[in-house]
């Protein structure tokens, strides 16, 4: 869990919290969205970690690209997320190491028992073309849902 020490900003300790301390970050990222969309000026000039759908915003290296085992589109994802924060159940993450030519090379993962580089294609404004996975779960893609970014909030549109 090594990506997770990295990118969890909520672990100020290693504290003994094992069932959320285990778990990928982007459950926090959505806690924090929410908190975003719900006072958007009270957040202006912050940098956080957020959760984005893929198609919201562009890729860049240092972001982490996510999928689950357990619910296949953003729309279950947050109902499950509604139902129990901090648990969102078994996934997956990789790191975006590069960016080029509407391509992003990701690493990490543990897919389909398999870690290591992946490519990823990216639509013309540098987001993740839809329908994009990873790897399948007993015959079934294991689409990207969310996009795990460090972001400035700047305000809103």
């Amino acid at each position: 869990w090594w990506d997770t020490l990295g990118m969890d900003v909520n672990k100020k300790t290693f504290g003994l919290n094992l069932s959320y301390r285990i778990d990928y970050p982007v459950d926090a990222g959505l806690q924090t969205r929410k908190e975003i969309l719900k006072n958007p000026s009270e957040h202006i000039g912050k940098t956080m970690f957020m959760t984005f759908r893929i198609n919201e915003a562009p890729i860049f290296a240092g972001d982490a690209v996510y999928n689950s085992n357990v619910f296949n589109s953003w729309e279950a994802m947050l109902a499950k997320f509604q139902e129990k924060p901090n648990r969102l159940g078994s996934s997956h993450m990789r790191i975006v190491t590069e960016v080029k030519d509407n391509v992003a090379t990701v690493s990490g993962g543990n897919e389909g028992r398999r870690v290591g580089k992946g490519t990823i294609k990216l639509n013309p404004d540098g987001s993740i073309v839809a329908g994009s996975y990873p790897w399948k779960l007993d015959g079934v893609p294991r689409y990207y849902l969310a996009v795990y970014k460090h972001v400035k909030v700047v305000g809103t549109t």
